[in-house]
């Protein structure tokens, strides 16, 4: 296998970014962006998918490409890069026996993918409140990467800042960094009391028993991977201003987004040139 000779399959604004990236250090990219020419596609190096590399629609990321057309030209050697690496692409990983990197399960991704993500999270929210964030009450559901970056951010703005999160040790942490803290179970007890939600857990935390307790005029904003963690129908019917926002990075900041994915698809290919020498 080449390590240098990369074929990306999708098209979103990062990938366009690390691919003139990854030309200029000499790689030899192959570009594939529909159906009829993954036919003359021969595997032989790296695969590069985006991230996320599905679509609402089941396809590769900005292509009319299913997984089972990718399927076809893999096989036991070849390695694959991507963003969420879901059940259906995990199956097919063990069936045929190749090797991947999720860059989502990378934290040195997640934690660049976190900086462009909350400050995108942070326009979205001034655009759909006529207040400053300043002295307002927002919550942040969830204590990752994109959470803690978002929680530190909206501090400095001035806001009052609650940390929803499961793990004690979560909660004790975002403590010590001057936000007030509750376990994610304690939601319902003070939605109520606030302006702004932002949640960063792919599981079920706004259900609409939380949803009945929020602020009439309460925006939320999810942006957790699908299907999130808002009853978003609900929160519509009940007319509140709620919204699942994916693949930020690649929307309001694509060229540092896609030095990001650079500086991590090289490093992974570092890594793989160390393990095969």
């Amino acid at each position: 296998m080449s390590l240098y000779n990369i074929t990306i399959i999708g098209r979103d604004n990062r990938i366009l970014v690390a691919k003139k990236l990854l030309e200029n250090d000499g790689a030899s990219v192959i570009h594939i962006t529909s159906r009829d020419q993954i036919d003359s596609f021969t595997q032989n190096g790296i695969i590069m998918l985006p991230v996320p590399y599905k679509d609402a629609s089941g396809n590769v990321k900005g292509t009319n490409i299913s997984l089972a057309d990718v399927a076809s030209k893999l096989d036991k050697n070849s390695f694959v890069i991507l963003g969420k690496a879901d059940g259906d692409f995990m199956a097919l990983a063990k069936q045929i026996g190749f090797k991947y990197c999720d860059l989502n399960m990378d934290l040195r991704f997640k934690k660049l993918n976190a900086i462009p993500t909350a400050e995108a999270a942070l326009n979205i929210a001034m655009q759909y409140t006529p207040y400053t964030l300043y002295g307002h009450s927002v919550l942040v559901c969830g204590y990752g990467c994109i959470a803690q970056c978002l929680a530190k951010l909206l501090l400095a703005f001035g806001a009052n800042v609650t940390v929803a999160a499961r793990k004690h040790s979560d909660r004790i942490d975002a403590q010590y960094h001057g936000y007030n803290a509750i376990d994610i179970c304690r939601v319902a007890d003070i939605v109520s009391d606030i302006d702004v939600v932002f949640n960063t857990c792919p599981a079920m935390v706004l259900p609409a028993e939380v949803i009945d307790r929020a602020k009439p005029d309460c925006v939320i904003i999810d942006l957790a991977s699908r299907p999130g963690g808002c009853d978003l129908d609900y929160a519509k019917s009940k007319g509140l201003n709620a919204g699942i926002y994916l693949s930020l990075p690649d929307i309001y900041s694509p060229q540092t987004s896609g030095e990001n994915l650079y500086r991590i698809t090289t490093a992974v290919i570092d890594e793989l040139t160390t393990k095969e020498g």
